[in-house]
């Protein structure tokens, strides 16, 4: 989990430079490429909660 935390924050500063630098279409990619990489984190997260629930109570 650690391990994603820091990689959105470094996400985070490389769209925040490509903003600063002017150049909206790297922001725009790599904003795309965060927010696809968060989705598919956030599944895993849900599924993960989903199957421990199932677990609990079978």
């Amino acid at each position: 989990m650690r391990a994603r935390v820091d990689a959105t924050s470094e996400e985070h500063a490389q769209i925040l430079h490509a903003l600063r630098r002017r150049r909206a279409g790297e922001a725009e990619r790599l904003l795309r490429a965060h927010i696809a990489r968060s989705k598919l984190e956030l599944r895993k997260i849900t599924l993960d909660a989903l199957y421990r629930a199932r677990e609990r109570s079978a």
